[in-house]
């Protein structure tokens, strides 16, 4: 029996001899309680209980605390929400994220968050003694050394997203976190606040909800093949992604080569895919870590985007707000990466995972290598057609992606308490029998893109009106690949942005980019390029020739480094 079956069966004893109009409400907390209420009046109308009072009552009443998912029906002509006071009844007991499921008798429905549903809700911070708090101290311990407490960088992140913090408060922060630092707990505090600025998503799922982050590289694709890999594992994975960024691509920018689809989803759009589906890539709300949109713009202009206080902070608040039961790390070093050396990306993974553990949610990381494309391809359509490839079975394509796409997979199902060896074996099968491709096919779907992806994805994917070959110019082996100068490449040929108003070409990038090791001959195509006219081909020529170094043979580094367990 549904939740809302639940809540239809109790309407029947309601008591509203005066107005009658009976209300059933039922609820489940997050312990799979399911508690129910009706409307009951009394001579001196309206003064009653409500039906959702009724239920949140006797919650309480056997002593639980938490509301996963509340149903309300009442015989009306519309889906009937709470009153007010029912409202701020149910924000009490449930996080902004929780639906509400409103039925009329004969089944029509509407679906709200409780966000939604009480935008701006009073809570007990409002009554807590911030008035006490005052930025400049806050800063002032920073600049000195000292660690503020957790309750005063939680403000601070609050005032962030509420503004109580100005914007010259806000880069003094920023400054002096960056020139000294912020303690293990300080970082954690940090973190926790600015995930706690804006909604948190809790779920009630029968099965681990986890979640993948790459610190970004060149021809990374990863997340569309990892999510569907693991929802065909059983797995959860609401992955809240992002754009381009520098020379490095973005998910959400891949993922919309596809036609039709879109990665700005609703709250309740967003849980009711990953519920049914097993996974969801979208992009964050407003509602999401506000705190950190606040910062993230002051770091951008006051040269303090490099903390690894802040980075950790930035990165996490977001993933960490999306309900994660464990997390997975790729932190990239090479010269395709923000990190360039292994030193550097081992510091930056210690943090994260450190950060990450300490706010509840268990991490782990990998440091990979990115002195070379991660696939053979670099570009928006060309990643999303490579990773169709691997998705249909065909490892070859792409094997350092696939490979990596496994071991990622592996490494955060061992978190959830699987042993990592057999989510190896497990990862590759669901892989290569299709039933990763279903997942991801179905994901698409409901996001709008076609829904024979899997099928006629060539047919699909858009098509750059110029595709010529760059030739090697001498004989030897690909011995360097830079692979920032390669991303540039692309993002000039109208594949990224170089302001934030341009508008991505999906069809443009590279393809049949040689792996580091590679023997050729002069002439032999060393990369394909696809442009949008003659003139960007033979820029995106140029650039790809003085970014590929053919030479002596070199010993080729692993795919991953190091990995960092909590």
């Amino acid at each position: 029996m549904s939740l809302l079956d639940d809540a239809r069966a109790v309407r029947e004893n309601a008591y509203a001899p005066y107005s009658k109009f009976a209300v059933g409400a039922a609820l489940k907390t997050t312990q799979g309680t399911v508690f129910k209420g009706i409307n009951v009046e009394n001579v001196a109308y309206p003064e009653g209980t409500c039906a959702e009072a009724g239920a949140i009552a006797a919650m309480c009443a056997a002593g639980e605390r938490e509301i996963a998912e509340i149903a309300v029906i009442a015989d009306a002509p519309a889906p009937v929400p709470p009153c007010g006071g029912c409202r701020q009844k149910i924000a009490e007991f449930a996080g902004p994220e929780v639906v509400v499921t409103m039925s009329t008798m004969d089944g029509t429905i509407l679906q709200m968050t409780v966000a939604e549903l009480l935008p701006g809700r009073f809570t007990a911070d409002h009554m807590a003694n911030t008035y006490l708090m005052d930025a400049r101290a806050i800063i002032a311990k920073i600049r000195r050394g000292e660690d503020p407490t957790a309750v005063e960088l939680a403000w601070f992140a609050s005032g962030l997203a509420t503004r109580q913090v100005s914007d010259a408060q806000a880069g003094a922060f920023a400054m002096a976190v960056c020139l000294n630092g912020l303690s293990d707990e300080g970082r954690v505090a940090l973190t926790t606040g600015m995930r706690d600025s804006g909604d948190v998503m809790k779920w009630d799922l029968p099965g681990p909800v986890l979640d993948k982050h790459s610190t970004g590289g060149v021809g990374d694709p990863v997340s569309l093949i990892l999510a569907p890999a693991l929802a065909a594992c059983d797995v959860f994975v609401p992955m809240v992604s992002g754009r381009g960024l520098g020379h490095t691509g973005g998910t959400l920018d891949k993922l919309e080569a596809i036609p039709g689809l879109r990665t700005a989803q609703n709250t309740a759009t967003f849980r009711k895919i990953t519920r049914d589906i097993g996974c969801a890539i979208v992009s964050a709300t407003n509602s999401i870590a506000p705190a950190d949109k606040r910062l993230y713009a002051v770091r951008d202009v006051t040269a303090t985007v490099e903390s690894v206080d802040l980075i950790c902070a930035s990165i996490l608040s977001k993933k960490l707000a999306a309900g994660l039961e464990g997390l997975v790390l790729d932190v990239k070093a090479g010269s395709g990466a923000f990190m360039k050396t292994p030193t550097e990306a081992v510091k930056l993974a210690r943090a994260l995972t450190s950060t990450a553990n300490g706010a509840g949610t268990p991490t782990a990381a990998f440091i990979t290598d990115m002195s070379q494309p991660l696939a053979p391809c670099l570009g928006n359509g060309v990643e999303v057609a490579v990773c169709l490839e691997v998705l249909s079975g065909n490892r070859a394509a792409a094997p350092r992606l696939h490979d990596l796409t496994v071991a990622l997979c592996a490494r955060v199902l061992a978190l959830a308490g699987h042993a990592e060896g057999e989510a190896e074996e497990r990862v590759k099968a669901a892989i290569s029998s299709g039933h990763a491709m279903v997942c991801f096919a179905a994901m698409v779907h409901a996001m709008g893109g076609p829904p024979d992806i899997s099928d006629d994805w060539h047919t699909h994917l858009p098509k750059a009106p110029v595709i010529g070959d760059v030739p090697a110019p001498i004989a030897g082996t690909i011995a360097a690949i830079d692979g920032e100068a390669l991303g540039l490449a692309v993002v000039h040929l109208g594949g990224g942005r170089l302001v934030e108003s341009d508008r991505i070409d999906p069809r443009v990038g590279l393809t049949g980019v040689l792996p580091l090791g590679t023997k050729v001959a002069r002439g032999d195509p060393i990369a394909t390029i696809h442009a949008a006219d003659e003139g960007s081909a033979q820029a995106a020529a140029h650039a790809v020739l003085r970014a590929v170094t053919i030479g002596e043979p070199i010993e080729i580094p692993d795919l991953i480094i190091e990995r960092i367990d909590p």
